[in-house]
């Protein structure tokens, strides 16, 4: 994956268990809501919805987990290998799709 792509996956996957934060996709889940991540070629999208009466909550666990840097290096390589593996499975779906995609993105 792409740093913004790892960057992205790395906040929403990751948690810190010294200060009993799950990561930001168990958070939002548990509050009954839904975590979609977009990665474009000029911005990245966090789509974080949940019930209203828990936006708070969403609000405070996305800020914490945008100033808080995981706890350690093996969460993002952790995270790193999961993206390589669902893009793998993604070219070996469709790989014309997966190809134009790459073209698209141009080198990285």
């Amino acid at each position: 994956p792409g740093l913004a792509e790892l960057t992205a996956h790395v906040l929403a996957e990751t948690a810190d268990s010294a200060r009993g934060r799950g990561s930001l996709r168990q958070v939002v889940e548990g509050l009954g809501g839904s975590l979609q991540l977009q990665v474009g070629a000029d911005s990245t999208t966090f789509d974080v919805r949940v019930p209203r009466t828990r936006w708070l909550e969403a609000a405070t666990a996305l800020a914490a987990a945008l100033t808080t840097a995981p706890a350690s290096r093996s969460q993002v390589e952790r995270v790193r290998s999961l993206c390589l593996q669902r893009e793998a499975a993604a070219i070996d779906r469709e790989p014309v799709v997966a190809l134009a995609r790459l073209l698209l993105r141009g080198t990285n």
